[in-house]
């Protein structure tokens, strides 16, 4: 297994793996070498032509598999009544309805992830045509099934269950997954209307009905750290905690649960859990400006402003034009203040080519405002900018005490 390169692509922000490298080498390690010995490369990209293609292998030499990104949201529905001697519980769903992430999972690398595999056996030697000489759909599907079973039919003392079967306890709760998940996007609905509030009842309600329901467990999280008021919020960081890390324990993959828990862990002043997560967050999503932006300010926070310069210039050669990136860099430039004027002299530049880019942004309005702000001669400027930052978003508070404090002077 030592001689399999796993390999990571770039993928689009509403799609996402379910299955990593870590899972694939649990699986590979419980079955006999020769099976994938064949086995050179193992690809995770966003190439499933809409959702129709869960992965695939190389058809000259048989020796590379690539599984899919898949929206966050889906359904298997149409394949497994498509499929015989499978259906929904097989992997601990229920049938009309979205699924469970952990059915998900248990779906993409003991269905999708062994079919592929089964197209790397060879079936005829002397066969010169390739389709011949390897494992047809069919076979490959038997090979995934006979697998399959033979692996679940013995327990695998492991913490993550989707490595076997589903036991009767996930069986017996999925009565309850169809209310939960209509309230799940009942809340998401809400809270895309900035109605928190009422939203966090909805994903409670969820949670309640399926308590592992990830993705209820997850966005309740996100609306608790967001009404947090920072690192002298205890309480409600450390229930936001409990939730993210619940969330990860059923599916240790979800892109925002890992993120905002390390964005958790920085308000709490624990740094050493607060980058263990910002690291997995890079390993999940290593192409994620969002990610490794808030990851190198959260190193400019800890005082390791070489490694923080370091990542954003790095950044900023691959993607000039990112006014996040450019917005943030910026920001941690004006928060330093240093080198005789320099880093806010940078900090402006950055914030105008931003505006120039996207020129209807409160955000960045608000920052080259606070940019403006510490500059001698330039507090017309401020107020112009944090204005305009009003006029944009007339409830953003930060513009709101900005303005209040630039009149004052």
């Amino acid at each position: 297994m030592r001689y399999i390169e796993f390999v990571k692509h770039k993928c689009a922000s509403h799609r996402r793996h379910y299955i990593n490298e870590e899972d694939v080498k649990v699986l590979l390690s419980r079955l006999p070498e020769d099976l994938y010995s064949r086995l050179k490369k193992v690809h995770f990209k966003d190439d499933a032509r809409g959702n129709r293609c869960y992965g695939y292998t190389t058809k000259r030499g048989r020796k590379e598999i690539t599984i899919c990104a898949m929206p966050i949201r889906f359904s298997i529905s149409k394949l497994i009544q498509s499929t015989p001697g499978q259906s929904h519980r097989t992997f601990g769903a229920v049938k009309g309805s979205q699924w469970p992430i952990r059915a998900i999972r248990r779906f993409m690398l003991y269905d999708v992830f062994l079919h592929e595999l089964g197209h790397l056996q060879i079936i005829d030697s002397k066969a010169k045509n390739v389709n011949r000489k390897f494992a047809s759909e069919t076979k490959a599907q038997e090979f995934a099934d006979y697998w399959r079973g033979k692996l679940w039919s013995k327990s695998l003392d492991h913490p993550d269950p989707v490595h076997n079967r589903p036991s009767k306890k996930e069986i017996d709760g999925l009565e309850n997954w169809v209310e939960s998940h209509l309230a799940y996007r009942r809340g998401m609905e809400l809270k895309q209307r900035n109605k928190r509030k009422e939203a966090i009842e909805y994903f409670e309600k969820s949670i309640s009905l399926y308590k592992d329901h990830s993705l209820a467990l997850e966005s309740l999280g996100m609306c608790i750290f967001s009404t947090s008021t920072g690192s002298d919020d205890e309480k409600n960081l450390r229930k936001a905690e409990k939730l993210f890390k619940r969330a990860l324990s059923i599916d240790p993959l979800l892109p925002d649960a890992n993120l905002i828990l390390a964005m958790t862990y920085a308000f709490l002043n624990d740094q050493k859990n607060s980058e263990k997560y910002f690291k997995k967050s890079v390993k999940i999503d290593p192409y994620s400006l969002r990610v490794l932006s808030k990851y190198a300010s959260s190193l400019d926070d800890w005082k390791r402003n070489d490694e923080a310069e370091f990542i954003f210039k790095k950044i900023l050669k691959k993607e000039p034009d990112s006014v996040l990136i450019l917005r943030d860099y910026s920001l941690m430039l004006i928060g330093r203040r240093g080198n005789d004027g320099k880093d806010l002299d940078n900090a402006i530049r950055m914030l105008k080519k931003a505006n120039k880019i996207m020129p209807d942004n409160y955000l960045t309005n608000y920052c080259l405002a606070m940019g403006y702000s510490f500059i001698d001669g330039n507090l017309d400027d401020a107020i112009r900018h944090v204005k305009i930052a009003l006029d944009l978003k007339p409830g953003h508070r930060n513009s709101k005490r900005l303005l209040k404090d630039l009149l004052s002077r």
